[in-house]
């Protein structure tokens, strides 16, 4: 993990028992990245995390999730036994550049791995998901990702349980906005905004704590130290 990154365990904590505990489903978060504190509690809660970075192919965002998915799988085989046997499968898995698959049964072959059949495994997974959409804004920027943001949105928002949850992150706030906001929006009203409280003297210790580790210098402040806490409180969402 980055040694400037400042943990907000916290409020890791707040969202994952929000949605253990069926109070939260879909959060946004305005900050870049801040998934950091939330996926090693996931396992710990017997949340399944999906980690999804929508800038990894900007081209094609629907491989990307197929891919998070497979992933997740790999780390977790044992909560999708029930899942990957209903569809004929092997939990052996595998991805070579955008050609992603699991194995056939059947077949001693790769079989390719669809959307809907993404969707399904997770559907199957013998715990709740916590799908975490990051750079989520980029599926805004193009129509011809229109199909698979619906698509994307029904899965998880149209249903009859809360099974699947989100937390959706982005280093762009007006292209969040384009996404979540406004009334023709993709994910119009579908998730719920949460704000990140002020970094304080916590914050502030903490960095120095971390200059003085790298630099071996015991100072208070330089014009180093002012940047790079001034950046990293920007990627602390404040």
């Amino acid at each position: 993990m980055d040694a400037w990154h400042f943990s907000r365990e916290q409020f890791a904590e707040f969202i994952l028992t929000g949605m253990k505990n069926q109070l939260l489903e879909r959060v946004t978060l305005f900050a870049p990245r801040k998934t950091k504190d939330i996926q090693p509690l996931c396992a710990n809660k017997k949340l399944l995390s999906v980690y999804i970075d929508f800038w990894k192919d900007k081209a094609n965002p629907e491989a990307v999730f197929i891919e998070a998915v497979i992933l997740a799988i790999e780390s977790n085989k044992n909560w999708f036994k029930k899942g990957i046997e209903s569809l004929g499968l092997n939990a052996e898995l595998g991805l070579t550049g955008i050609k992603l698959g699991l194995v056939s049964k059947n077949k001693n072959s790769q079989v390719e791995l669809t959307l809907s059949g993404a969707y399904q495994l997770l559907d199957n997974c013998s715990v709740d998901v916590v799908l975490l959409l990051d750079e989520v804004q980029h599926l805004a920027t193009d129509t011809k990702f229109e199909n698979f943001t619906a698509s994307l949105r029904s899965f998880m928002a149209n249903r009859a349980d809360s099974k699947i949850k989100g937390v959706f992150t982005g280093s762009s706030q007006e292209g969040l906005s384009r996404l979540f906001k406004k009334t023709n929006a993709p994910f119009y009203d579908s998730s719920q905004k949460l704000d990140f409280s002020p970094l304080g003297d916590e914050f502030v210790k903490f960095e120095l704590s971390v200059f003085k580790k790298v630099s071996q210098e015991n100072i208070c402040c330089s014009v180093f130290l002012a940047r790079k806490v001034c950046r990293s409180a920007k990627a602390n969402g404040t």
